[in-house]
């Protein structure tokens, strides 16, 4: 093996190695980010199942306002990937 070969596994190798902080930090982030949505989503799926049953409960003048509300959560989803899963009328 030449000297060249060498340099070129060394240099190979200390990328390789360069780049496993970063992946670390990825998946520190990513980690993150996932608790971070889980936080925000149970308390509002909480507060959609309410405003379900309250669906329930109002004449249709004040049912466009509902629909709205039960809309709102899940706009947010279809810009970002940490966003609901589910969508208005899938339960």
């Amino acid at each position: 093996m030449g000297v060249r070969a060498l340099r070129a596994r060394s240099t190979a190798r200390e990328q390789a190695e360069a780049a496993v902080p970063e992946l670390d930090i990825l998946r520190y982030v990513a980690s993150l980010a996932a608790a971070a949505a889980h936080e925000i989503n149970n308390p509002l799926t909480v507060v959609v199942g309410y405003v379900q049953l309250l669906a329930d409960e109002v004449d249709a003048a004040e049912r466009g306002h509902i629909d709205e509300m039960l809309k709102a959560p899940f706009r947010g989803s279809r810009k970002s990937s940490l966003g609901w899963h589910a969508s208005p009328g899938s339960n």
